[in-house]
């Protein structure tokens, strides 16, 4: 599995076990944010799936046609990474408005979490399937946007002033 950050989140008092839930950054958490995956989520984003790359001797073997739409994607832990090695080359002018903006990011999705919980703890009483297609459907809205940050962003670790541009320009939600 490539680096990343993870934490658990425990509960007692879960109503449903797809509403257990794990805190993942694509790569190294100080210049990657924390999103949720919960347990009931049916599908992960190729952005976010394992690359053949990242699998030891894969270079040696022909990709299964069942990957290769995963393997044309870009792997959020690259674009995160581009991102972490640019903030370390210049972090008196990047560190603090990166980790301002993950911050904002992460607030929002904290501040979303039980409202999203909630509707799907409804959904799921209703309809199994309902409700964890509702986790798996703010999950990827949540992963787009992450994704789509990174690219535009700090994706292209030649370029100093996208690191700005991500800050200056973000939105939370």
């Amino acid at each position: 599995m490539p680096a990343t950050a993870r934490v658990a989140h425990l509960r007692r008092d879960l109503p449903r076990p797809e509403l257990a839930l794990l805190w993942v950054a694509p790569t190294g958490s100080v210049t990657a944010p924390f999103l949720p995956w919960w347990i009931g989520v049916d599908e992960v984003p190729p952005e976010f799936g394992q690359h053949r790359y990242l699998t030891e001797n894969s270079s040696s073997t022909f990709i299964n046609p069942a990957f290769q739409l995963r393997e044309a994607s870009e792997f959020a832990g690259r674009l995160f990474k581009r991102l972490m090695y640019l903030t370390c080359a210049y972090p008196e002018d990047y560190l603090a408005r990166v980790q301002g903006t993950l911050a904002a990011f992460e607030a929002t999705m904290l501040e979303q979490q039980p409202r999203i919980e909630r509707m799907a703890e409804l959904a799921l009483a209703e309809d199994r399937e309902l409700g964890r297609e509702l986790l798996t459907i703010y999950s990827q809205a949540t992963r787009t946007r992450c994704a789509g940050a990174g690219s535009r962003h700090g994706g292209r670790a030649g370029n100093r002033g996208q690191v700005s541009q991500w800050h200056s320009g973000a939105t939370a939600g």
